[in-house]
C-alpha cells in the first residue's frame, strides 16, 4: 500500500502538463518609452483571474477567453509592478 502511495505522488506530477508565463521588457527604440509582452497560459489566466474578480464569467470566441480591455488593463497592473526611479509605471494595452 505504501508503495502505491509513493508511485502515485511521483508520477501525478508527471501527467500535469507545464504552465509557462512569460514576460519581456525593453525599450522601445528611438523613444523612451517601454514595450513590455506578457505571454499566459490561458487555463491559468482565467483562474488567477476569477480569484481577482469573483463576478468574471468569460465570453469564449473559437476557445480563446474574452475579457474586457479595460479589465485586463487594472488587472495587470495590480499583478505586474514596474518601477523606474522609484516610480510607478501604469501599463496600457
Amino acid at each position: 500500500m505504501l508503495i502505491l502511495r509513493v508511485l502515485i505522488l511521483y508520477t501525478l506530477p508527471l501527467l500535469h502538463g507545464v504552465h509557462l508565463s512569460v514576460m519581456n521588457i525593453g525599450q522601445a527604440p528611438g523613444s523612451d518609452t517601454m514595450k513590455v509582452s506578457l505571454r499566459m497560459n490561458h487555463e491559468d489566466f482565467a483562474a488567477d483571474f476569477r480569484l481577482y474578480d469573483p463576478a468574471f464569467r468569460p465570453g469564449l470566441e473559437k476557445g480563446n477567453i474574452i475579457v474586457p480591455e479595460e479589465s485586463i488593463c487594472r488587472y495587470i497592473n495590480e499583478k505586474v509592478k514596474i518601477y523606474v526611479n522609484r516610480k510607478l509605471l501604469k501599463g496600457i494595452l
